[in-house]
């Protein structure tokens, strides 16, 4: 209630200030609207490839030119979905020269790789206890995974290549963060397998 009181009180000199401005005229002749700017390419926008979308700005794909072809990954979990989501390169550890991130110049993109995880197989389950509340337990259910990796040129949504590749893993983390009490967590591409994947359509 407090809290509400203070941010009433806080709002009452803008509600003044927009009634004046309000009464207030103006002799100065209206001004032209300005030409909106157009927005740089952004990474964000090359998930629609994965949709069978097109970015004509994007760099054309040519395997016969010697250097290295670079890409974005994006990842969606199960087929059911048809969103898809930007996949950091931290835990994968492709080449640095391979990867434009959010700070790069996503109009040298030349490929898109799209992962999407397509069967899952339960292992374990791990269990952490509670520090707060002893013998209450949070527990993660481990599952093994297939994924479908399929490499896309960006401009014109071609398919160059497809792989599945399996991962899997039975070790318990030494932390986790919760936000519900029973989670799930998935084995996660295997970077070297997809390194040796991709590297037909990536490396000089």
């Amino acid at each position: 209630m407090k809290k509400g009181f203070v941010r009433c009180f806080a709002a009452v000199p803008c509600l003044l200030s927009v009634i004046l401005l309000a009464g207030c005229g103006s002799s100065s002749p209206t001004e032209p609207a300005a030409t909106p700017t157009e927005m740089p390419l952004t990474v964000w926008e090359f998930e629609k490839v994965c949709r069978q979308g097109t970015i004509a700005e994007a760099t054309p794909y040519n395997r016969a030119q010697k250097r290295y072809h670079p890409l974005i990954m994006f990842q969606r979990e199960g087929t059911e979905t048809n969103s898809y989501y930007e996949m950091s390169n931290i835990l994968v550890k492709l080449p640095e020269p391979w990867i434009v991130d959010y700070l790069g110049d996503a109009t040298t993109i030349e490929l898109v790789v799209c992962i999407t995880r397509i069967s899952e197989s339960f292992v374990k389950t791990c269990e952490f206890e509670d520090d707060e509340e002893p013998g209450k337990l949070w527990l993660l259910e481990l599952y093994d995974a297939s994924y479908e990796v399929r490499v896309v040129t960006a401009t014109g949504a071609e398919e160059l290549g497809k792989t599945v590749l399996d991962a899997r893993d039975d070790v318990c983390p030494m932390f986790h963060m919760f936000s519900e009490e029973k989670e799930d967590a998935f084995a996660y591409v295997p970077g070297g397998a997809l390194q040796e994947f991709l590297t037909e359509y990536a490396q000089p």
